[in-house]
């Protein structure tokens, strides 16, 4: 995949950073958009609560504003800060705020082609009713098990629904071995939430697995695929091979944690 040009690299990051927020929706998520941020607030899962920052915002400037200078406890969750845009004022309450760049989520996008074969892989819509054995697999794939009933509340209106969010199972050799989600929006797929039981988790099995579902997407009149990437310290590389396809870098951002919440 060569370098995008800059209107498909401009038309690909808004496509996947809206599909990005109707994924957060689906299970919950409260998306209040500001003139240069994001707001992501979750009433259950604490760890989704965060702001995507696109350019200084006054709104999120105050908030960081009364933390710095009244030494309140944040509780608004991580900063994602866009670096292709610049932020100074926010950068710099967060250093005032005692806000460590922890790392760098990522955003790679693909096109997707038919596989010339996917060997003993394959993946299966999961069915309303299969709700439970999905998330039972879910929750193992991602060490919840003890949070299995939370987990099939959290995906339980997505499967009774028409929502863009798709549900599947991956299978090797006919038997069920993990679990992953599509999200369909803005001529763009999302990959979320994939994972492999423990007996299955390889790095040969990821491969397979991976170039399966990118070659059924293909077939099935996908084209565009993406995911996001969280790395910790070292600045992402620009393009990245999975199950055989070429994924492209098309948003990078900081990762901005208080430091009171690292320890």
């Amino acid at each position: 995949m060569t370098a995008m040009a800059g209107k498909q690299l401009s038309n690909s990051r808004h496509a996947t950073r809206e599909n990005n927020l109707i994924w957060l929706e689906s299970f919950g998520c409260e998306i209040t958009k500001g003139a240069s941020a994001i707001r992501v607030q979750h009433n259950e899962l604490a760890e989704y609560n965060a702001w995507l920052v696109y350019g200084d915002d006054e709104v999120l400037i105050d908030r960081l504003r009364i933390h710095t200078d009244q030494t309140t406890p944040w509780t608004d969750g991580r900063v994602f800060i866009d670096k292709s845009t610049p932020a100074p004022a926010v950068g710099r309450f967060l250093r005032d705020g005692n806000f460590d760049v922890v790392g760098f989520s990522t955003t790679y996008v693909a096109l997707a082609k038919p596989g010339k074969g996917t060997g003993t892989y394959e993946v299966k819509p999961a069915l309303p009713e299969e709700r439970g054995r999905w998330a039972t697999m879910y929750s193992e794939g991602f060490s919840r098990e003890h949070e299995v009933p939370q987990d099939m509340r959290r995906w339980r209106d997505d499967f009774a629904s028409s929502s863009p969010v798709r549900f599947w199972f991956v299978q090797h050799l006919g038997q069920d071995i993990g679990v992953f989600q599509t999200c369909h929006a803005y001529n763009v797929v999302g990959l979320y939430s994939l994972t492999l039981t423990r007996q299955y988790r390889s790095f040969g099995n990821l491969r397979g697995v991976v170039k399966c579902l990118v070659s059924h997407l293909a077939a099935t009149g996908h084209t565009h695929v993406y995911f996001e990437r969280e790395s910790c310290g070292r600045v992402p590389p620009d393009q990245i091979r999975r199950g055989g396809t070429c994924f492209e870098a098309v948003r990078v951002m900081s990762i901005n944690r208080w430091r009171s919440n690292t320890h």
